[in-house]
């Protein structure tokens, strides 16, 4: 009786193969007779990167085109690591608004200098040892636990407020980081949760998955704990 409905899903192909059930799903629904449209996304050209630069700092195409070439070339044109590699700028003032030309201005000799890696998960770990320490420390609990928590697991192994927790988590989620849902938080990409993970020294990692183990047991209910495990 459903008549107008379009579904939209995103998956990786190369951690799904032809025993997967969603391959095995959509074969089902081709053989249904549905519509079903691949469409593969490939990385950002620098093309792409250069009206990405003209639409965002409203300058002409020839002038964003260096500037697109060097976003390039780190991010290997991962839109994610490309669009926070430009907040990186931003906040090093290597990208700022000149008000009296009223316009955005860098210097790509200045960027070069900084000695920005290639590897986006260094970036990524730079990125969070820039948030304040007790941001870092919740982060890493968090990464812990998967790339998913609801309000109430994550505060478990949290000693301050649930609204004190949220103030912490602000300036992730502001970044782009993290998703804030209605009950719970997400890491925006499994980089940004390898980068908060390897912010654990690794000696301490099996006692921080220990104590978070122990606190998920103790405070989770009898009936729903072989679900959970």
């Amino acid at each position: 009786d459903l008549r107008h409905l379009l579904l939209i899903g995103a998956y990786r192909d190369n951690e799904v193969d032809t025993t997967h059930p969603l391959v095995r799903k959509l074969n089902a629904i081709r053989q249904a007779r549905a519509a079903v449209q691949d469409i593969v996304l490939t990385p950002l050209g620098r093309d792409d990167l250069g009206k990405l630069l003209v639409d965002s700092l409203h300058c002409q195409r020839e002038r964003a085109a260096p500037l697109a070439g060097l976003i390039h070339e780190k991010t290997t044109g991962n839109p994610f690591f490309a669009i926070q590699f430009i907040s990186t700028l931003a906040d090093d003032r290597l990208l700022t608004f000149d008000h009296s030309a009223r316009r955005w201005v860098w210097d790509l000799l200045r960027i070069r200098a900084k000695g920005f890696t290639n590897n986006v998960a260094e970036l990524m770990v730079e990125k969070l040892k820039r948030l304040p320490p007790e941001t870092q420390k919740l982060l890493q609990q968090f990464a812990c636990m998967g790339n998913s928590a609801e309000f109430e697991m994550l505060r478990i192994g949290y000693d301050g407020s649930v609204d004190v927790m949220h103030g912490h988590l602000r300036e992730p989620v502001r970044s782009g980081l993290v998703f804030r849902a209605h009950n719970s938080y997400e890491f925006v990409h499994d980089r940004v949760q390898e980068a908060a993970y390897s912010l654990i020294p690794k000696e301490l990692r099996a006692e921080a998955h220990l104590r978070i183990g122990m606190l998920l047991a103790q405070h989770m209910p009898a009936e729903k704990r072989e679900e959970a495990i």
